[in-house]
């Protein structure tokens, strides 16, 4: 390990982690990134790269040799635990400031399992001792991914969400927010709600996707039977599967409508779906 690595990003090579890391060298950063497969994780030039991931505590206390800033993300599922895990590693390591990145979800009221997920997490990180500033992500422009096949096989898109605006948000623009959380002063003890400037329906977005393929593509609302189904593939715990599939599908949900935090933190405006969509394209081909 390098002798002074000042800042690590755990899933680093995600879609946040990706473009945060590349922030942080832009800034002058020096960076450690955890990843689980080391040999395939393509960051660029002057990054530390260490093998291991949030679910071993162990793991987690070697990264963190050195280190007093961190930028931690997991998994909805496994998010309390591997939060449990770095409260426990941090206690004989130097880090000082964690920016979590949370989810919109935990402002719901309803108590489904992806609200509850995050704020249990939340309440770790905020009582393990060290400085915290929490990044509630809304729904993510790359979300849409999930479409990209039946796009490429059927020209078709299969929406499990309500067909009513949200607020999408590029996950350069919370690289954007973590990166000046990490390395600019004013930000312990804050929690910051980030969306995009922009409410886009799901079939406006697939409007978009049609223009830039030059191809029309049909779009499918499911119904709620139709969803319940798509979401018991990926859950095997069938009330896991309907309360996830509830928060998402809400017309209350808090990543329905434009929140101000994502400019006012980084000071400019957030990319837009149809810029997101122009810079990935070429995954829908």
């Amino acid at each position: 390990m390098s002798a002074v690595p000042t800042i690590l990003v755990a899933g680093a090579t995600g879609k946040v982690g990706r473009e945060l890391v590349k922030l942080l060298l832009d800034r002058g950063q020096a960076v450690r990134a955890l990843t689980r497969h080391p040999e395939t994780a393509r960051l660029p030039g002057g990054v530390e790269v260490v093998r291991g991931d949030l679910d071993d505590a162990e793991a987690i206390e070697r990264a963190l040799a050195g280190i007093d800033r961190m930028f931690f993300m997991g998994p909805d599922t496994s998010l309390p635990a591997q939060a449990a895990n770095l409260a426990r590693a941090a206690r004989s390591s130097p880090l000082r400031h964690v920016v979590m990145l949370s989810s919109l979800a935990a402002e719901m009221t309803d108590s489904n399992p992806l609200a509850l997920e995050h704020r249990e997490a939340e309440r770790i990180i905020e009582a393990s001792g060290f400085d915290w500033t929490l990044l509630r992500g809304g729904a993510f422009s790359s979300n849409t991914l999930g479409w990209a096949q039946a796009i490429r096989n059927e020209a078709t898109v299969r929406c499990v969400l309500r067909n009513i605006p949200y607020a999408p948000i590029d996950p350069y623009d919370i690289a954007c927010v973590a990166a000046e959380a990490l390395t600019a002063t004013g930000h312990i003890g804050q929690t910051y709600a980030l969306t995009g400037e922009e409410s886009i329906t799901p079939e406006q977005q697939t409007q978009v996707l049609a223009t830039l393929l030059s191809r029309p593509l049909r779009f499918v609302e499911l119904s709620d039977d139709e969803a319940r189904a798509a979401f018991r593939r990926v859950y095997a715990n069938q009330a896991e599967a309907d309360g996830k599939l509830r928060a998402l599908r809400s017309p209350e949900a808090p990543w329905n409508f434009p929140r101000p935090d994502t400019r006012r933190i980084t000071g400019q405006r957030s990319r837009t779906y149809q810029e997101w969509a122009q810079r990935n394209i070429d995954a829908f081909r």
